[in-house]
């Protein structure tokens, strides 16, 4: 018995071919349009904020929330990173450190693998960079109480 023991000839998939997943790379031609320190308290957390611009639109973002060497919760003697947002690994993603050295939490907001195209995945990028910047503008006294726990 062959491959295809019915009367009909069906044509089979062919699976030998890899499916291309869209590897998220900010393009050359957008500007760093915003890199500055937000100020969230008098004690020494700081959000920074880094935006590239590409025709009107934000197309990668970071922001990352730390600590100062003087924040009176640090440790340590330089900044330490309580928590982030960016757009590497082709995935829109967040990430929450811990004082304590336990492995960070990382949790995927948006996947851009499966986009088309690069335009594709800057409009995603774009739609979801404003509720990024509140949660990380608002919530950063949880992102810190979370960087301070034991376990």
């Amino acid at each position: 018995m062959g491959l295809n023991p019915n009367k009909k000839h069906r044509n089979l998939a062919d699976m030998t071919v890899e499916v291309t997943r869209l590897e998220f790379e900010r393009r050359p031609e957008a500007v760093l349009a915003i890199d500055s320190p937000i100020y969230l308290s008098v004690e020494g957390d700081v959000l920074h904020q880094k935006e590239w611009h590409y025709r009107g639109q934000v197309v990668d973002f970071a922001l990352n929330h730390y600590v100062t060497a003087h924040h009176p919760e640090n440790p340590g003697e330089g900044t330490a990173d309580v928590a982030r947002i960016d757009c590497c690994h082709s995935e829109v993603h967040q990430h929450q450190f811990y004082r304590s050295g336990r492995s960070q939490d990382r949790s995927v907001i948006q996947t851009l693998h499966d986009l088309p195209t690069l335009e594709e995945a800057e409009s995603v990028v774009c739609a979801c960079y404003d509720d990024c910047y509140l949660e990380m503008a608002n919530d950063w006294p949880n992102h810190l109480d979370r960087w301070k726990e034991v376990s």
